[in-house]
């Protein structure tokens, strides 16, 4: 494979996003092993960008839409035909992006697009950070409050690259190095 985009690991397990599917090595043998699950098999020759494990259920997002398999009884199925490039679970929503970001219902299926010309985000309790390239802003995500940051006020570049954060940090990848900002302090859930 020309292109390792993910890696998540499960039980004994890592998966590997690839460019030409997913990969499943064996941390006990050390080798790569067949995968015998429907999804990852039908994924073949696909590009896939982004795992995510939440439970027992890896997310998969690829070039022909998003997956979730049960890891201890290999069923699946389709939860979008959107091709994302980065997926994140928040309660019964999966979020993805694909330049906008949309939020999916993982119980109706139902998709909602929500921002446009995102280039990354980042979701933690009620807040949710989007990158625009030069600034990002945090937005809450049950009362719509937003607020702007950029290089004026203390990100350490102009053109941010990726963005992500926990429950008291956010952290920003930019052309001028690596910032962090303690938001806790100033936001709370």
């Amino acid at each position: 494979d020309i292109a390792l985009w993910d890696i998540v690991n499960y039980n004994q397990s890592v998966f590997i996003a690839t460019s030409k599917g997913i990969n499943e090595f064996s941390i006990s043998s050390n080798n790569i092993i067949r995968n015998e699950m429907k999804i990852i098999n039908d994924l073949n020759g696909y590009e896939v960008y982004d795992l995510l494990i939440d439970g027992n259920i890896m997310y998969i997002a690829s070039e022909i839409g998003v997956f979730g398999i049960n890891l201890e009884n290999g069923e699946g199925e389709m939860v979008s035909s959107k091709s994302f490039n980065k997926i994140e679970i928040d309660k019964q929503n999966l979020f993805g992006l694909n330049s906008n970001l949309w939020s999916i219902n993982l119980y109706t299926k139902e998709d909602e697009l929500l921002y446009t010309k995102v280039n990354d985000f980042a979701i933690s309790g009620d807040y949710m950070w989007l990158n625009y390239n030069s600034y990002v802003n945090l937005v809450n995500k049950f009362t719509d409050q937003l607020w702007e940051y950029s290089f004026e006020d203390g990100i350490p570049g102009n053109l941010i690259y990726k963005i992500d954060c926990d429950k008291d940090w956010v952290w920003f990848s930019t052309n001028n190095g690596i910032g962090f900002y303690n938001w806790s302090r100033h936001h709370y859930e």
